[in-house]
């Protein structure tokens, strides 16, 4: 009843909408890329939903207002998509390092500024990984924790730079231009949540 009631409200019906269409056009797009075999699909179909679940997830945060009008629990939405996004990614480089047999794919790459910035989906995962913590920590003790769970939008610029520069599906521009504009909308959710934190703080 909490998520239905969510949905019925205009913000959220509007949301749900945006989110599911974003799903099923990159799902559809990512079928429609020639692919070599399953492991290579699955490899780019864990990185767009997981990626674009995180973004869902980010930008869910900005209506925690909203959500606290059908209890505490709403909060486990935003939670919802951002652990989903988290498996996804993770399972990006798995299966990555199970088709090459090859577990250096965790490991960033440091072999010149190029070369950083083409794999920095690595360091990307793991600083996610530290993001996600600060998110239960933040929950547990507040403020003290809020700046590690911000963490969370330096490893999605990571993982946009890196799906841009070496990532199959951003060849089409309509990809990247959809996480593009997730990357922008969730910078002003960051900028809108601190200035509605300062504005109670006065």
């Amino acid at each position: 009843m909490h998520l239905w009631g969510f949905i019925m409200r205009k913000e959220g019906g509007i949301f749900a909408i945006i989110s599911i269409i974003l799903f099923l056009e990159l799902i559809v797009l990512a079928f429609k890329y020639p692919t070599e075999d399953t492991y290579q699909l699955g490899i780019r179909l864990t990185a767009l939903i997981g990626f674009c679940s995180l973004f869902v997830s980010v930008i869910m945060s900005n209506f925690f207002e909203s959500f606290n009008k059908y209890g505490e629990k709403s909060l486990g939405y935003h939670h919802l998509f951002g652990g989903i996004g988290i498996i996804l990614i993770t399972l990006h480089p798995v299966i990555l390092a199970v088709y090459n047999t090859d577990l250096s794919v965790f490991l960033p790459k440091v072999d010149s500024w190029i070369i950083f910035w083409e794999y920095a989906g690595r360091p990307s995962l793991i600083i996610l990984y530290i993001g996600f913590v600060g998110g239960f920590l933040l929950k547990a003790y507040k403020k003290k924790w809020r700046g590690l769970h911000a963490l969370t939008y330096i490893a999605l610029f990571l993982g946009l730079v890196h799906g841009y520069l070496i990532g199959t599906d951003f060849q089409n521009p309509f990809i990247t231009a959809i996480f593009v504009i997730m990357f922008l909308v969730s910078i002003y959710v960051l900028i809108d949540k601190r200035y509605k934190l300062r504005k109670e703080a006065n």
